[in-house]
């Protein structure tokens, strides 16, 4: 009886196949992380809105959201809730932490704001919600987007007359 073996050259192939396979998989999974970040970001940027309205409403007072894209280590690419523009300043786009309402947040490493339309007054890169729950600007929808360092982005919407945030 004539036993079947595997030739030295069906397992070189098989194994630069599953070499291609894996390198491929993990260039996959790789770009499927850093979306996911993104993603997380920007859902973490809904749920502080969010919060702010929630706030709003609940205190019968404006509540504001702050982004800050200042080129400080510190203070870059965070954003916090406050209850007035006191300790804000617009020429730096920068405010005083100290009177964040629960904690000052900050983007994950290599996440960024861009494209910060919210306009109330002097008060450039802050959104502010009314007692009853509408943004305070004269547009029916403002946005900021969220983006990595692939250019990948998203955008993240509030409708004034709800203040609904929500992902687009």
């Amino acid at each position: 009886m004539k036993q079947k073996a595997v030739t030295l050259l069906e397992t070189l192939i098989s194994l630069c196949v599953i070499i291609i396979l894996l390198g491929a998989g993990v260039f996959s999974f790789s770009t499927f992380l850093g979306r996911t970040g993104l993603h997380a970001a920007a859902r973490s940027v809904v749920s502080v809105l969010r919060s702010a309205r929630d706030y709003a409403i609940s205190n019968n007072k404006n509540y504001y959201v702050f982004f800050v894209t200042a080129t400080t280590p510190d203070t870059s690419d965070t954003y916090c809730i406050q209850t007035s523009v006191t300790g804000y300043d617009p020429a730096t786009a920068s405010y005083d932490s100290s009177r964040a309402i629960d904690k000052v947040y900050k983007l994950p490493t290599g996440i960024t704001f861009v494209n910060i339309n919210f306009t109330k007054g002097s008060t450039n890169n802050a959104a502010c919600f009314q007692p009853t729950g509408a943004l305070d600007e004269t547009d029916p929808e403002k946005s900021v987007d969220v983006r990595d360092s692939k250019n990948n982005s998203k955008t993240i919407k509030v409708e004034k007359t709800t203040g609904r945030a929500k992902i687009e």
